[in-house]
């Protein structure tokens, strides 16, 4: 009774803050979740059947968990951005600067790489989705930062992240609707794959904005 109950609150914390953000969304259940350190995926149990499309976001009421890279008729498979093949633009909420956060192969840590010294970051700065390249709406929480430190070849600095998305809880998410977003190459994707197309709104969805 107190795992359903705590379950339920997640549920219900999870519609309220797709409600309050006024998005356009879609359940799912999560069918199995592989966080290998090289392989961080989940399975959802809604597929193109119920209208799941490759190129989706997703996120849970933290922030962004990651984007549908492939979809049969009843099920979909999201890369996470923990994924060590997953990188996302991203901006400090606090300054504006923008930066690029990677997958760490980690279930509960990000990094940020290539921080110019004389940019104004610091420990404790929240990053969001910038909306660059199209592939995921901007605005989205995707965590916090925690230390600086130089990179190896001491030119820039790198940063861990702690993610906002509750990766290692709750057993549904939910699934952006509205935009259709540049999808992420799936990894090990042969020549074949065609290439990404430019973003463009789903119809009677206003257009996405930077």
């Amino acid at each position: 009774l107190q795992a359903a109950a705590a379950e339920n609150a997640r549920l219900r914390g999870l519609l309220a803050s797709a409600e309050r953000a006024r998005l356009d969304v879609q359940l799912a259940g999560i069918l199995d979740i592989d966080l290998d350190p090289t392989r961080q995926r989940l399975v959802l149990d809604a597929g193109s059947g119920d209208g799941v499309r490759i190129g989706q976001a997703v996120i849970d009421a933290g922030g962004l968990m990651g984007q549908v890279i492939a979809a049969t008729p009843t099920t979909a498979t999201v890369l996470l951005i923990t994924d060590p093949d997953h990188a996302v633009p991203a901006v400090v909420a606090r300054s504006g600067v923008r930066l690029m956060v990677y997958g760490s192969g980690r279930s509960d840590a990000l990094q940020a790489a290539d921080v110019p010294p004389s940019a104004d970051v610091r420990a404790g700065d929240v990053l969001l989705t910038s909306g660059m390249g199209g592939r995921f709406p901007p605005g989205f929480a995707i965590g916090t930062l925690q230390a600086l430190r130089p990179d190896d070849g001491r030119a820039f600095l790198e940063g861990e992240m702690l993610k906002a998305a509750q990766l290692d809880r709750g057993r549904d998410v939910l699934l952006l609707r509205g935009y259709k977003l540049v999808p992420a190459k799936p990894p090990g994707a042969t020549a074949q794959t065609p290439p990404p197309i430019a973003a463009q709104p789903m119809p009677g969805a206003p257009p996405a904005t930077e």
